[in-house]
Order: C-alpha cells, then structure tokens, then sequence
C-alpha cells in the first residue's frame, strides 16, 4: 500500500543538488545544461560583485555568476570541489559557480513547502528560496531562478 501511495502521491520533479556554504539547495534538472570544472573566467568591467566575468563554452560566450556572494555569502577561494554549473535560462546560457554538486533527488509536490523567507516581512526583501523540503533529514532550499536571475532589482538592491 505504502508504494502505491507514493506512485500516485503526486508529480515528482528532478532536482540536483548543490552546497554554498554547507548549505543545501536545489534547482530542477532540465535547466542544467552541464557541470564543469573550474576554469579561468575572463573578468569583464563594470560588472556587479557577484559577476565573476564570462568563459567561452564550446564558441557560446557565457556570463559567470558566483552563487555564494549573490546569496549573500562570504567569498571563499575556489577548491577542487567548485564547478560552474551551466543553466539554460530564457534561451541564455549562465553559468554559477557553486560550492559543489551533492546529488539529484526526485521530489514530489506534497514533499515541497512555501519557504517560510517568501514573507516579505520576515526578510525585508523578496527571497530566492520559494519552496523547501526535508530529504533524509536534510533542509533542502530550492532556488526561483526567474527571481533570482532578476538582475535589475540586483542592481537597484546593491545601490
């Protein structure tokens, strides 16, 4: 009985997991294009803090974002555990550069709960963390890329 609840429990969606900051978030699968290893970024200028500058994947010049200081973390050198994972966002390649790649995991609607952050009240600015669930006792946060890649309001947050 219990497998058959879980099969019609709801839609399971792919998520891969990441670390920034022994932290724990996720973003679903079919915006990763691919993982790669650190390699140099050419810095541009001008540029927010967070940009790191752009790399050439494969003759496609791609934008580097450093996802421990847009969430607010403090830099840290990059070691052999740092990747830049490559995201398709609006037909875009982006790559960010994150702490590590933990895992992917299939999580289902009902495991996935508002993030306490998206009260504007508590956070006094919109979060990038919408949903969170609990995996093997774990908090997962997943990120809302569409918020989080809303590079304007970055802009006008950092003024």
């Amino acid at each position: 009985m219990e497998d058959t609840e879980k099969q019609t429990s709801g839609m399971e969606e792919e998520y891969i997991l990441f670390g920034i900051d022994e932290r724990t978030y996720g973003i679903p699968i079919g915006k990763v294009q691919e993982i790669l290893t650190m390699q140099p970024i050419s810095p541009m200028p001008n540029t927010l803090p967070f940009c790191k500058g752009v790399i050439n994947i494969r003759g496609t010049i791609a934008p580097i974002i450093d996802l421990r200081l847009k969430l607010g973390f403090e830099a840290l050198d990059y070691n052999e555990r740092t990747c830049i994972m490559v995201l398709m966002l609006d037909g875009e390649q982006v790559g960010i550069v994150v702490d590590g790649v933990r895992d992917v995991v299939r999580i289902s609607q009902e495991q996935l709960q508002n993030s306490p952050t998206n009260d504007v009240a508590l956070t006094h600015t919109r979060s990038y963390t919408t949903k969170v669930s609990v995996q093997d006792g774990m908090i997962l946060q997943i990120l809302d890329l569409a918020r989080l890649f809303d590079l304007e309001e970055a802009a006008q947050h950092d003024r």
